[in-house]
Formats: structure tokens, C-alpha cells, sequence
């Protein structure tokens, strides 16, 4: 009998079998033809408290076959040795393959066989696919309506299967009946199986769970869309609105004042807010400073103005006019702010880069500076883009109200705000090919005050010329015209100009000329101090005759002054008209003030110069706003207890000009009630104006800064002897006043009276009237170069 054996490698499969070597061995008896004896050893490898899994079942068997292999080895061993004896003639398997069988088995045994646990690996991880799953719900937020559509009809079809094998309908009704049972529709489910109600019970199981979780994605999408409308960050879809970037307390009062023009003007403005502060609180601001918004839209976004991505949102680049606004300026105040002026400038000019990005620098933009170098780069940034620096207009405000006559900050604040006339640009070609003089009287309804000569191909300012000579300047079609009116619609052109009243002699004007133009030194004292000292300087020495004596009374130390007084290049201040001597002491010191009127050792005149300027002292230790306008408010009494006889006197004019600087409406209020006779200075007030002036035409700026410099036209205010001689008649028509003021280079803007000086009447108001010298406190004119 022949025997064939196979052996396989370990591992190796074989009809779904693991073949193992002790396995293999166990066969060979058994096909030799040998007897295998039965053997009822128990599994060693279960344990008694758990049930054998079947890798240990396979294990157990494997060490039972192993001990029955080792037992038939050995019988057939000695059974083979008998039938040898025996002379049995028969063939036996080779004593070596039995040999080595024995062996094998043996050393199968001995060997303790340890099971290895068999770990079965996902190819992706549940939570893996969670992961991805929540991260493209997250960036894919259509994702959820496709997922919820598509489990829908997965549900419609597993339902219509279902429902179409319990109720032998075809597919089409089946697939209705579950839509409908999905759905929520009623249809009738009288007739069916049992087992079909069954499926519609659970199909409207489903049901719950879908539109509750329906519902919670359309809340949670409803709940989303109001909070980006909350937060201010949805899109704006406005077209030619004036853009707003930046938030300082004064933006309410601004939007007010741009409120008053359109609707003086009858415009409809609208006007969007990009600042980084919550769109709830601007809104609430914006609110509480005017009820009716009419003729103005306001509308809030959230974010950053030097961001190019935010201002995107608000689209920069459909916008008709820009105003960028600084962050030094807080509660409505130049100084009030703890941003430093170079880093607050340095944000604002990182805004225009962003602008000029978008725009290519073509929009209109204004923007707020408050070191005067900052301004030097500004036209770096597009032909359109203007600076208003407040250092420098502060500066000059202060100057014209000390040297241009009493009451000129009331005057100033007049003309900026748009609650009584202010200053147009209005182009009229009609008048194209007259002169200046002639064009003046043609125009009814407003004051010509000057032309703005236009860019042929920008159309940008590129000169400007405030009260030319009337018969040497010749208007062009392109011209814009400087005009002093109460709104643009009242300004009209008659055919032809009004030569009823005659021009007076040169010798009489001559003569008016000399009532006013008193050259003698001036003294001023200053009370404070503040930051652009040496441009104020600078400035008092071009308008104030030689020999003028300035006191400045401050806690400055003199190495700190000399320090601030110094040019950036580090040279030292050089003036030629003023002397200045400097006092280290407290600005409401009555006994300061009252050593400044001894020196000066003259009495005051109507036509004096002589001033005191009360200025919101940087240097008195002061933490904020309030406490530097409580310092205001002591040196101004302190200002009145000196001059306490002559107040009482019966010509209170000899009185020297108070300036009183402030920064809120309820500190002028305060200043005015004690001090009748100060001019006060409200930085709140002018600033406000000022931004509204330049957000509804930034080509009016340049103008602004060209009347508070030094180039020699600006608002004079003189008293009635300017434009009556002491002998003359005592009432004038006020055309004939015109025609004086005319013969001496200066245009009449108006008047004020001695019953309430400070309320100004402009001449297309009081044109037919005729005025009392007796009634008249001052003339306001526009003045000439010369002046």
C-alpha cells in the first residue's frame, strides 16, 4: 500500500483551512495504513468560567490531536515490531518516516502553544469620517440641504420598496404612499394590510425625526442670518453714498449737520459707517442724536477701515465722497485720546493705501491728521484725497480770533455750520467772459466771494483766488464760484448787473481806509499751553505789528519749552514782529494776570489788538477733557476778577479780546453765562462742522485752510467807523455800504448790533435795508491782501 504525504507550509490555505505543521503530522499515521487510538482528553485551553471562543476551540483540538498522534506512533511502533517477529510478509511504511513522525509530535507537545488574538482594522475610522463629515458641514454649508434632500428620498424609495412587498402594489403607487406618509399628507390607509400599516407607522416615525431636524436647520440658519445682521457684517448695495471709515464722539453731531444741509438743500444723502465698534452701539449713537433722519440714510457695518476685505463690504468703490476719521480724537476733543498723533496718523494713512487699492485714489477722500508732516504725504495717495490736519486749523482758528476783531470764533462757527449760510462751490457758465466786479453784482441770493480755477483734465482745485481784483479777473465757463449763501437754492444770475448805486471817490476811500488800519504793537497773554505752540507763534508774528509782546504763563519748565518750540530738523524758533517772554507759573493766577495789564502799560482801545487767549492747558497735570476745562473755566474768572472796575465802567470796548478755548457745548455755555464779552472757541463744535463741511465737498477744505492762514485774505470784523466817517450822514442803505467797503479792496459780508453782537446778519437777507450807525456793533467783511 502506497502513502503519499503532503506537508504544507505554515499559514498556507487550503480549502479555507489554516494548515498547520502539527495538523500535517497528525495525517500521516492514518494514510500509512496504521491504527490511530481514540483519546478523550478534555481541552486544556477553555477555562471553567467562560465559554471557549473558537480560536480556542481550534487550539484545544489541535493539542488533543497531538497527544493522540504521539500515542499511535508509539503503537504503531510496537505492532510493527510483532508483525516483524512474526514474518508477516507485508509492506511497511519506512521506519524513518515513522521515526520522524514520533519526534515531531513530541516536540508539538512539549511546546506551549499561546494563541494570538486576531484584531480585525477598519479601513477608515468612524471617527474619522465624522471629522471630515463636521468639517465640510462647517465650510460647505449648502452641504446640509443636499445631505437632507438626498436622505429624503432615500427614505421615499426604502419605504416605497417596502411598502410595495407587503401590499403587492405596483412601484409608482407605492412610491406615492410612503411620499405621502413622509411628507405628511393624508392619504387613505384604510384599506391596507396590516403589515402596510405597519410601514406607514414607521415611515411616520420617520417623519418626526426629519422635520425636527428639518426645523432645527432652518432655525439654525434664521439664528445665523440675524446675528451677521447684528454683528454689522452682511454686504451694502449702495451706490454714490459718502463713506464714513473711523468712529469718534463726534460723528453724531457731524451726521447732524450733514442732516441740515440736505435738507436745506433738498438732497437725499446716504451715508454708511465702516468702524470697528458693534453696529448696535453706532446705531443707538446715531439715533440719539437726531429723531428724524429725514433726507439722510445712515447705515453701520462693523470692521476695519484699513482692512482692503472690509471695506469691500461697504463698496468703497461706488462711493461718491470719503472721510477718513481719526482715532486721537476722543469724546469730541483734539487732545482728549491716549492713541499718540504719529500713530493715529500712521492708521489713517494705512486706510488711504487700502483706498487707493480699490479706487486707484480717483473718490473724493478727506482725511483727518493731526501732525502737520502727515499731511506732506497725503498727495501721495491720489490726486482727489485732501487733508484736514486739526493742529494746524486749530492753530490758525486761535490766531484770526485773536488778531481779526471781537467775536470771530462766533463768526467762524457761523459760516462753518450748515445751520445758517456757509460757503458753496457752484458752477454758473452764464457768466463765463465777465469780470469779478461784474459778476458780483449779477448774483442775487449770495455774496461772490472769490473763483476756484479747475484742472482742464482732473478737474481738481488748482487755484484759488478770494477776492481778486474786480475788473482785471475774467471768469471761464469752468470756474467754479466761492459764494456765501444760506442754501444753494436761492442763488440765482440776473441778465444784467446792478449800476444804480455810483462808486464813491478813491479820496473817500482812502480816508475809511486810515479809521481802521491802525499800525501800533500789540500785547496778548496766553494762558496755557498746547501742542503746536510754535506754529501759533509763528503765526501771531506775521499778523502782529513790531515790537508786539507776547507772555505765554504755563508749569513748563523752560528746557521742556525750548524742547517743543524746536522744528523737527531741531532749529530754533526765529521771529521778527514779536517778542515772547515766557512765565513758569499757574494759568489761573490772578496775580500773573494782573502784573501782564500793569506792563503793558497802555489802555485799550476800540481798535486794539491787545488779547488774552485762554487755552486748554496740556501742561497743568490734567487727566481729561473735564479737568482741563475746569483749569479753563478758573483762569477765565480769575481773567474777571482782574478787570472787575472796568467792567463796570460805561465803555466796556477798552476791555482787551478774551479767546476762551474749549471742547464741549456745555463748557461754552458755562464760559459764556460768566464771561458775556469772551469769544469762546468750541473745538467740538468746529470740528464737527468742519468734517460735515468737508464730507459734502472736499474742495471747500483747501479754502478753510486758505481764510485761517496767514496769505492775508480772510474775515475781518471792524466797528461801524470802518464804513462810517465821524461827520457823515447816520444811516446808509446797505448797497451804498457795499460800494464803500468795495472802494476799499474788502467785500461786505454783513453785520452785527450792538443789541446782540454776536447773531449775524449777512447782506442777501438785509439787502433793501437801511442801517443806523447808532444800532451797528461791527461790519464783517472779507478782506483784501493788502489788509
Amino acid at each position: 500500500m502506497a502513502a503519499w504525504c503532503f506537508v504544507l507550509p505554515p499559514g498556507s490555505r487550503r480549502d479555507g483551512a489554516v494548515a498547520t505543521k502539527p495538523a500535517v503530522l497528525a495525517v500521516i499515521p492514518m494514510l500509512c495504513g496504521l491504527p490511530v487510538k481514540e483519546s478523550h482528553a478534555a481541552p486544556t485551553l477553555a477555562t471553567a468560567n467562560s465559554r471557549p471562543t473558537a480560536q480556542q476551540s481550534r487550539a484545544a483540538e489541535s493539542s488533543g490531536a497531538r497527544l493522540r498522534l504521539r500515542r499511535r506512533a508509539q503503537s504503531s511502533t510496537a505492532d510493527h515490531d510483532a508483525h516483524a517477529q512474526a514474518g508477516v510478509n507485508e509492506r511497511a511504511p519506512p521506519r524513518r518516516l515513522v521515526a520522524m513522525a514520533s519526534a515531531n509530535a513530541s516536540a508539538a507537545v512539549e511546546q506551549e502553544y499561546v494563541p494570538k488574538p486576531i484584531v480585525i482594522e477598519s479601513p477608515i475610522p468612524l471617527g474619522q469620517i465624522r471629522y471630515s463629515l463636521e468639517q465640510a458641514l462647517t465650510w460647505n454649508p449648502a452641504l446640509k440641504a443636499f445631505l437632507l434632500a438626498s436622505s429624503f428620498l432615500l427614505m421615499a424609495y426604502v419605504g416605497a420598496r417596502a411598502y410595495e412587498r407587503v401590499t403587492g402594489y405596483d412601484t409608482n403607487k407605492s412610491f406615492w404612499m410612503a411620499w405621502a406618509a413622509i411628507s405628511g399628507a393624508e392619504p387613505d390607509f384604510s384599506e391596507d394590510p396590516p403589515k402596510a400599516k405597519v410601514v406607514v407607522l414607521a415611515l411616520t416615525v420617520i417623519q418626526l425625526f426629519f422635520f425636527a431636524f428639518l426645523l432645527s436647520i432652518v432655525e439654525t440658519g434664521i439664528q445665523g442670518k440675524l446675528e451677521e445682521l447684528a454683528a454689522g457684517r452682511t454686504p451694502v448695495y449702495e451706490d454714490h453714498h459718502q463713506l464714513v471709515l473711523g468712529w469718534n464722539p463726534s460723528v453724531p453731531r457731524v451726521l447732524e449737520q450733514m442732516r441740515i444741509s440736505a435738507q436745506t438743500n433738498r438732497e437725499h444723502r446716504k451715508i454708511v459707517i465702516l468702524a470697528p465698534l458693534q453696529k448696535k452701539d453706532m446705531e443707538q449713537a446715531v439715533s440719539e442724536a437726531f429723531e428724524k433722519k429725514g433726507g439722510l440714510k445712515v447705515i453701520c457695518r462693523s470692521g476695519d477701515p484699513s482692512n482692503y476685505e472690509d471695506l469691500e463690504l461697504v463698496r468703497v468703490d461706488k462711493a461718491s465722497r470719503i472721510m477718513v476719521l481719526s482715532s486721537k480724537r476722543g469724546q469730541g476733543s483734539v487732545y482728549d485720546s491716549n492713541v499718540p498723533a504719529n500713530v493715529a496718523d500712521n492708521l489713517v494713512f494705512k486706510t488711504g493705501l487700502a483706498i487707493k487699492r480699490l479706487t486707484g485714489g480717483n473718490t473724493p477722500t478727506m482725511m483727518e491728521t493731526f501732525v502737520p508732516k502727515s499731511s506732506d504725504l497725503i498727495p501721495y495717495l491720489g490726486e482727489k484725497v485732501t487733508s484736514l490736519n486739526w493742529m494746524n486749523l486749530v492753530t490758525k482758528q486761535i490766531v484770526q480770533s485773536a488778531t481779526n476783531g471781537q467775536g470771530m470764533p462766533e463768526l467762524l462757527g457761523e459760516l462753518i455750520s450748515f445751520e445758517g449760510y456757509e460757503l458753496y462751490m457752484m458752477k454758473k457758465p452764464e457768466l463765463a467772459g465777465t469780470t469779478f466786479g461784474d459778476a458780483s453784482k449779477r448774483v442775487q441770493g449770495a455774496c461772490l466771494l472769490g473763483i476756484v480755477k479747475h484742472d482742464s483734465t482732473t478737474n481738481a482745485c488748482e487755484k484759488l483766488l478770494l477776492n481778486p481784483p474786480p475788473t482785471d479777473t475774467v471768469l471761464d465757463a469752468s470756474d467754479s464760484l466761492l459764494l456765501l449763501a444760506e442754501n444753494k437754492l436761492r442763488v440765482r444770475v440776473t441778465p444784467e448787473a446792478d449800476t444804480t448805486i455810483p462808486e464813491i471817490p478813491k479820496r473817500l476811500a482812502k480816508r475809511l481806509r486810515r479809521n481802521v488800519d491802525e499800525k501800533v504793537p500789540r500785547h496778548v497773554l496766553v494762558l496755557g499751553w498746547r501742542a503746536g505752540m510754535r506754529e501759533m507763534l509763528q503765526q501771531l508774528d506775521v499778523f502782529y505789528e513790531p515790537g508786539s509782546v507776547v507772555t505765554v504763563v504755563s508749569r513748563k519748565s523752560a528746557s521742556e519749552r525750548n524742547l517743543e518750540l524746536r522744528s523737527d530738523s531741531g532749529s530754533r524758533l526765529r521771529l521778527r514782529n514779536i517778542r515772547v517772554n515766557f512765565v513758569e507759573g499757574d494759568m489761573a493766577d490772578p496775580a500773573l494776570i494782573s502784573e501782564w495789564r500793569r506792563r503793558s502799560g497802555k489802555s485799550f482801545n476800540e481798535h486794539s489788538g491787545d488779547a488774552i487767549i485762554v487755552l486748554l492747558d496740556e501742561a497743568s497735570g490734567a487727566h481729561n477733557a473735564n479737568e482741563r476745562e475746569a483749569a479753563v473755566l478758573e483762569a477765565l474768572v480769575a481773567t474777571k476778577a482782574c478787570y472787575r472796575e472796568m467792567l463796570s465802567a460805561e465803555k466796556p470796548a477798552k476791555l482787551p479780546k478774551v479767546i476762551v478755548e474749549v471742547e464741549s457745548k456745555s463748557t461754552e455755555e458755562l464760559a459764556r453765562a460768566e464771561v458775556p464779552y469772551a469769544s469762546v472757541l468750541t473745538l467740538d463744535d468746529f470740528s464737527s462742522c468742519l468734517l460735515a463741511q468737508g464730507a459734502y465737498n472736499p474742495d471747500i477744505l483747501p479754502v478753510w485752510d486758505y481764510l485761517l492762514g496767514d496769505k492775508g485774505v480772510d474775515f475781518k470784523l471792524f466797528g461801524p467807523k470802518s464804513l462810517f466817517y465821524e461827520k457823515d450822514v447816520d444811516a446808509l442803505s446797505y448797497k451804498e455800504l457795499e460800494v464803500r467797503a468795495r472802494a476799499q479792496g474788502r467785500i461786505l459780508l454783513g453785520y452785527t448790533t450792538k443789541s446782540d453782537p454776536v447773531a449775524f446778519h449777512f447782506g442777501p437777507d438785509v439787502a433793501g435795508e437801511t442801517l443806523q450807525k447808532a444800532d451797528i456793533s461791527s461790519f464783517v467783511f472779507l478782506g483784501a491782501s493788502a489788509d
